[in-house]
């Protein structure tokens, strides 16, 4: 079983926030982190919920991208309530990078 906390963790880790000015995602940071074995567990589940991230249609009717990724993570937190408010940002700021 994951941990939250460490999903999290690796969802900012790998999306690049906080260190870069755009996402860059890397899988390489998030198995630097937390060792190959352990990071290696984690990378499918934050790929997955990258994508279930991005099966948000809130690009479709947000008014502008703060609005629509404001409106994505809503959505996600709904599903995702054990996600951390750093990895919900951090995958809102990737969405709304793809849909500028």
């Amino acid at each position: 079983m994951l941990d939250a906390d460490e999903v999290s963790e690796a969802i900012v880790l790998w999306s690049g926030k906080g260190d870069f000015p755009i996402p860059r995602r890397s899988e390489a940071r998030v198995i630097a982190r937390f060792g190959e074995d352990r990071g290696l567990d984690l990378l499918p589940r934050v790929r997955q919920l990258e994508h279930e991230f991005y099966e948000s249609k809130a690009y479709a009717i947000g008014s502008d991208l703060a609005a629509v990724g404001r409106k994505a993570a809503e959505e996600f937190r709904m599903r995702h309530p054990e996600i951390s408010e750093a990895a919900v940002h951090a995958l809102a700021w990737c969405y709304t990078w793809d849909w500028r």
